[in-house]
């Protein structure tokens, strides 16, 4: 197989990228917007005995480093998809077999795997945060009681839509209670998002190997090549 055949296979992942990193950045906005408008975050917990209540009032609150992680993989993949575009353009011209644009060759697959790679980093170092911000109670969060006698959930959005809150839907003392539906929707979107990054970083492995891949195979063949076009009077540019 040609350096060519693969170079243009490269748009396959290029195109992916793109396409999962605008869908990770339409989900984490939707799920962002779902859990600080829509979704209930106070509600009653406790014991509901009749005659003498036990219920207090709860809270969750989120913290964002794992959101804010996804946000910034899927704008560096967006940015990285451009770049890989540009590469692609710009090595499947002829004239970048000659000698003297031995510097822009190195240079374009060079500048295509640095974004890459750093799609894979920060894909990877997502996928990481979700478990490491992860708390030490039943819920996956950190709690502790305020002054009222109410329980604070620190909560990752992906911990507090998939766990506190199911468990706890039907005493949401809001009135946006009413909107319980958005419960399940916003998890399978924070779950789905999450294990996209694992996509996006096989996917960003890939686009790297084929680039390096024809690169290779280009400085095997290009002497051949230039020869076989200056043997039929063909102008090498």
């Amino acid at each position: 197989m040609g350096y060519e055949r693969i170079l243009s296979f490269t748009l396959v992942p290029t195109i992916l990228l793109l396409v999962l990193s605008f869908v990770s950045t339409i989900l984490t906005t939707t799920y962002w917007i779902f859990g600080d408008w829509v979704l209930p975050r106070y509600f009653l917990e406790g014991k509901d005995v009749p005659g003498k209540p036990e219920l207090n009032e709860s809270l969750i609150e989120y913290v964002t480093p794992a959101t804010d992680a996804t946000v910034a993989t899927a704008a560096i993949g967006i940015f990285a998809g451009v770049v890989c575009v540009l590469g692609y353009t710009k090595l499947r011209k002829g004239n970048m077999d000659l000698e003297l644009n031995k510097p822009r060759r190195r240079f374009w697959v060079a500048f295509v795997q640095f974004w890459a790679g750093g799609v894979a980093v920060s894909a990877l170092a997502t996928i990481i945060v979700h478990y490491t911000t992860k708390g030490d109670d039943q819920f996956g969060c950190t709690s502790y009681k305020d002054a009222t006698g109410g329980k604070v959930y620190e909560c990752t959005r992906e911990m507090g839509a998939c766990n506190v809150l199911p468990e706890w839907r039907n005493q949401a003392t809001e009135k946006s209670d009413i909107k319980t539906w958005a419960i399940p929707v916003t998890c399978q979107m924070i779950t789905a998002t999450k294990w996209m990054q694992l996509i996006i970083m096989l996917d960003a492995i890939v686009i790297i190997a084929m680039f390096s891949v024809q690169a290779r195979l280009r400085s095997k063949s290009r002497y051949g090549r230039l020869a076989g076009k200056e043997s039929i009077g063909m102008d090498p540019r």
